[in-house]
């Protein structure tokens, strides 16, 4: 209570770092697989982003180019730094 006045608590999601969107226990990133829907499809959640590509899945990575996509091996840049 503030000059006499009660404030409403804000909610607060520590591990995405958002304010008013949910609270860090109901927090759609600690859910092993995502939100989704019943049509099994993901709703997104403002302020998180979500990616086609699973968590545990490699993609291939370019260390001459730095780029995603592709290996060293299948690279097409010419120059090197």
């Amino acid at each position: 209570m503030t000059n006499g006045h009660i404030r409403n608590i804000r909610k607060y999601c520590d591990i995405c770092e958002v304010f008013d969107s949910h609270d860090t226990e109901d927090c759609p990133q600690q859910a092993s697989s995502g939100p989704s829907s019943a049509s099994g499809l993901q709703q997104q959640e403002p302020g998180h982003t979500y990616n086609s590509i699973g968590r545990h899945e490699v993609r291939p990575y370019c260390t001459q180019c730095e780029q995603f996509g592709h290996e060293l091996a299948n690279c097409t840049e010419n120059e090197t730094f």
